[in-house]
């Protein structure tokens, strides 16, 4: 604003042309000078001009004052605007134990998994180590895929599951039989002698369980198992 008011002034001055006063003077170098013409600046322009330079310098102190107080922030504009959660979902259970032990865990981290298995699992001490299948141990979350099925460790090396071990077990004693003793030793067949004195199929139905048997007569008779006979006196 005056800014404003200064041009305006200067452009009146201008404008008017006026030739100003003629005024003598004892200097023998310059007798007459010429006062209060149109290029010489009034009384009021200074006034108005050093009002206008005081202003500046004051803006200027603020403005140095306020950058000094302005923290930059940098912005990442190749960042996507959603992250979509890193969570994973695995199925777990204890090592050397049963797989049908597994239940279902879910984390970001494999310290969340571990975790979260202590606690669903009932496990005696924090867990430390995660395997797969294989035996092999994870050592980044990457490695796991989704709906994975993992092994937890307190510590201890990789063992496989119990119900493998039975059956490996099974495997092994029936290969062997099959080499010592030929390969129909595994073709086991059950049978049960006969008890003279009582009529009962060892693996059959209870006779209770039986339905009631009709007779020639027409009376029905249960199916109970016979007893024996009391030794003749």
């Amino acid at each position: 604003m005056e800014k404003h008011i200064l041009r305006q002034m200067k452009g009146r001055r201008l404008e008017a042309q006026n030739p100003g006063e003629y005024r003598p003077t004892r200097s023998s170098r310059q007798p007459v000078i010429v006062e209060n013409n149109w290029q010489e600046p009034t009384v009021a322009e200074q006034l108005k001009h050093d009002t206008v330079h005081k202003l500046e310098t004051h803006l200027a102190e603020v403005k140095a004052v306020q950058k000094e107080k302005v923290c930059t922030v940098s912005v990442n504009t190749n960042r996507r605007l959603y992250q979509q959660p890193d969570m994973k979902r695995v199925m777990i259970y204890p090592n050397g134990e049963s797989v049908e032990r597994a239940v279902y865990v879910w984390g970001e981290t494999l310290e969340e998994i571990m975790d979260n298995a202590t606690i669903k699992l009932g496990l005696w001490a924090p867990a430390k180590i995660i395997y797969n299948m294989e035996g092999k141990k994870i050592y980044k979350f990457d490695e796991i895929n989704k709906d994975e099925l993992l092994c937890v460790s307190m510590g201890k090396p990789f063992s496989k599951p119990k119900n493998a071990i039975d059956g490996i077990e099974i495997k092994a004693n029936w290969g062997r039989a099959r080499k010592q003793y030929g390969p129909s030793a595994t073709d086991l067949v059950v049978s049960a002698p006969v008890n003279p004195t009582v009529n009962v199929d060892p693996f059959g139905p209870p006779g209770l369980a039986l339905p009631p048997a009709s007779d020639n007569t027409g009376t029905t008779t249960a199916n109970r198992p016979q007893s024996a006979k009391p030794p003749a006196t």
